[in-house]
């Protein structure tokens, strides 16, 4: 499955006029805004309101928000333009782009379609990883947009010449953000993985997957495994280290089990003649796993990953279970007491004119704007999925399925979109 940013290709057909030259700043010019300062306190007493009590004041969050300054209202704002941008090339459609990314548009607001299909959409997918027979076919698949590997695979900058591209591979992240999750020892950690498995085993029930729990156990054996091979953060940020331009015959002789000639020419970069490892000792551990781990289990590993991976593509129960491990319920409580604390009062920032940001913490760490910590009449976490799926819809999801014969789209778009004012807002709306 291969999807392109909606963004760039609204851009490219429906671009809004430009902005006019000249025309006076919004936030005021770069630099230190004193202004904003509250000289009335004492630097040595409290240097954040003194040099930030005055915006603070003047700049109250509001009901609906989790925070407030440029750095909340330009993404709101963008986000309308686009939105605007998509439903006028929904409604009259004057390209092929247009009309995919109309198409693409009505699908993912299409709720009550999405709930018709059910996981139908889905079974083409899953069959493909039910029909691997080998670990050379499971490697194929692996490489597959879409499915998920203990290597990533792609192009970026050449990091001796930023004037040219290059290949590039290193480990993958797992099921959860980083390795210290399935690592590191405490309550907080004994939790999360605690609370990951029954998310692992539900999406399982929801899917109607055999043996749900016994998956889950041998899923998070084979990510705490790999995991223990991967690098640290501390070793991912040294530049040398992770600088290491191989050609063929070092990639075969470092892993051979991902069997570089075959897998490169899958994914069209047959033409390589290098490619640049990060992690070395990670690629050859994850490529061991390929060998010893049963392929019975690796199968199980996909499946859930793409199910996990799509949640929010899928019917409501999967969307909402997906959100509700990592952003609310028990698994969501546990995550937002292991992440760095958002602040309560105000954070500052660097950028023109306004000199400061604040945030309350009620479903910040979700990346979502919700009502304010103790808003008597919201309930957050609702607000909060309603928050998310507009930014979903108009945004990071509404992206356009690049079908080729071979691999349809997992959301097959409609041919030709129904008219705006035939489509009632759901849960996905971005209607605010």
């Amino acid at each position: 499955m291969r999807f392109r940013h909606l963004l760039l290709a609204s851009a490219i057909v429906a671009a809004p006029p430009a902005v006019a030259l000249g025309a006076a700043p919004r936030y005021g010019t770069w630099g230190v805004a004193t202004e904003d300062m509250d000289r009335s306190v004492k630097p040595g007493d409290d240097f954040f309101v003194y040099a930030e009590g005055t915006w603070l004041k003047n700049h109250p969050i509001p009901a609906d928000k989790t925070g407030t300054g440029y750095n909340y209202e330009l993404p709101d704002e963008i986000e309308q333009q686009v939105k605007t941008m998509v439903e006028r090339l929904a409604a009259n459609p004057n390209s092929p782009v247009a009309q995919k990314i109309g198409d693409a548009y009505a699908a993912w607001m299409d709720e009550s379609g999405i709930e018709a299909r059910g996981l139908e959409p889905l079974k083409p997918y899953l069959a493909k990883i039910d029909s691997v027979e080998t670990k050379k076919q499971l490697v194929e698949l692996m490489a597959q947009p879409g499915y998920a590997a203990p290597i990533g695979l792609g192009i970026t900058a050449d990091q001796d010449d930023p004037t040219r591209y290059t290949v590039r591979t290193g480990q993958a992240r797992q099921g959860l953000p980083t390795r210290d999750y399935y690592l590191l020892k405490g309550e907080k950690y004994d939790a999360i993985r605690k609370a990951y498995r029954a998310y692992i085993v539900q999406i399982g029930k929801l899917a109607g997957l055999s043996d749900p729990e016994g998956r889950a156990d041998r899923i998070i054996a084979l990510e705490t495994s790999i995991a223990k091979d991967q690098w640290t953060p501390e070793q991912r940020r040294d530049p040398v280290a992770t600088h290491n331009v191989m050609d063929r015959a070092k990639l075969m002789k470092l892993a051979p089990e991902f069997d570089w000639d075959a897998t490169l020419r899958s994914v069209g970069l047959e033409s390589a003649k290098t490619v640049d490892v990060a992690e070395t000792t990670a690629v050859a551990a994850a490529g061991k796993r390929i060998g010893d781990v049963p392929l019975s289990t690796w199968k199980e590993y996909l499946t859930f990953r793409f199910i996990s991976d799509h949640a929010s593509y899928l019917p409501k129960a999967f969307d909402d279970t997906s959100f509700d491990f990592w952003h609310f319920g028990n698994a969501g409580r546990i995550w937002l007491a292991v992440r760095p604390p958002m602040p309560t009062t105000a954070q500052p920032t660097f950028g023109p004119g306004t000199s400061g940001s604040r945030m309350s913490g009620t479903c910040a760490a979700a990346g979502v704007s919700a009502p304010a910590r103790g808003a008597a009449t919201i309930d957050a976490p609702v607000a909060c999925r309603n928050r998310r799926r507009e930014r979903f819809g108009s945004g990071v999801l509404a992206m356009v399925p690049d079908a080729t014969p071979d691999r349809a789209p997992l959301f097959h778009p409609r041919r030709s979109p129904a008219p705006a004012a035939n489509r009632t807002p759901g849960r996905r709306s971005t209607l605010r």
